[in-house]
């Protein structure tokens, strides 16, 4: 998971590369350049949603060590460089969340019988407490999120058959309601998000083969078009973006 902070960005979590779980925390400061060590989240976990809210990043659901779907959130302090134990979601899952700035939000993911399901929780940092609101309409796992705005968007995933889909899904925070947007070009699950000028930009992800992608696709809000764009230099998938500015 990736947290980004002032000019700090904190990695945290995920796994290894001999597929082991990992509980560390790495920070890279924008402005010297340089990466630290910082204190490690409680217990090793992969696979969990993760916002930002305030100067605080949260780490939401995901999978331990024994292989639990887990439904704990722990919450990172980088003023005092220590984790916290917050309100559990209500129920366990594997899923990706998003922050407004104000509030967390989770949408979809993998249940703790590794069903896919639609879910969708609101996180209230000031009284430390979830409520349930609208369902994604169609349940997917690898779906992206992004907040732009007073909406949120979910892009691609993979469906309760297995099917890579293309679907673009718009909540509306304040109505509480999805509406659907144009397809993404190329379906794809894993993917990371982000947005400059009034563009989401699409890039990486898996293809219906399980083959990671190199893809950059654009997404231009108020045209509601999508457009190729220059290419990754290596293809990647699962990957984590933080975004600081405009950079």
């Amino acid at each position: 998971g990736v947290f980004s902070i002032n000019n700090n960005i904190y990695i945290v979590g995920g796994i290894l590369k001999n597929f082991a779980l990992s509980n560390a925390n790495e920070t890279y400061d924008i402005l010297t350049g340089t990466w630290s060590q910082k204190a490690s989240m409680p217990a090793n976990r992969s696979r969990f949603g993760y916002f930002t809210i305030g100067e605080k990043g949260y780490v939401v659901g995901g999978i331990l060590d024994n292989g639990e779907i887990t439904n704990s959130v722990i919450s990172y302090d980088p003023t005092t460089n220590s984790w916290t134990t917050k309100s559990n979601l209500p129920i366990k899952m594997i899923t990706d969340a998003v922050s407004d700035g104000t509030y967390g939000y989770v949408f979809g993911g993998v249940d703790e019988n590794e069903n896919i399901v639609p879910n969708g929780y609101i996180y209230n940092s000031t009284s430390d407490t979830w409520e349930t609101t609208t369902n994604k309409p169609i349940p997917t796992r690898g779906h992206a999120l992004i907040n732009v705005g007073n909406d949120i968007y979910l892009i691609g995933g993979i469906d309760a058959l297995e099917e890579t889909v293309s679907n673009v899904e718009v909540y509306n925070i304040t109505t509480k309601t999805f509406s659907n947007k144009a397809r993404i070009t190329t379906p794809r699950s894993y993917l990371g998000l982000f947005e400059k000028a009034g563009k989401i930009y699409a890039v990486g992800g898996l293809d219906k083969n399980w083959y990671s992608l190199n893809v950059n696709e654009k997404f231009d809000i108020e045209k509601n078009e999508w457009e190729t764009d220059i290419p990754m230099n290596y293809a990647r998938s699962s990957l984590n973006i933080a975004q600081v500015g405009s950079k």
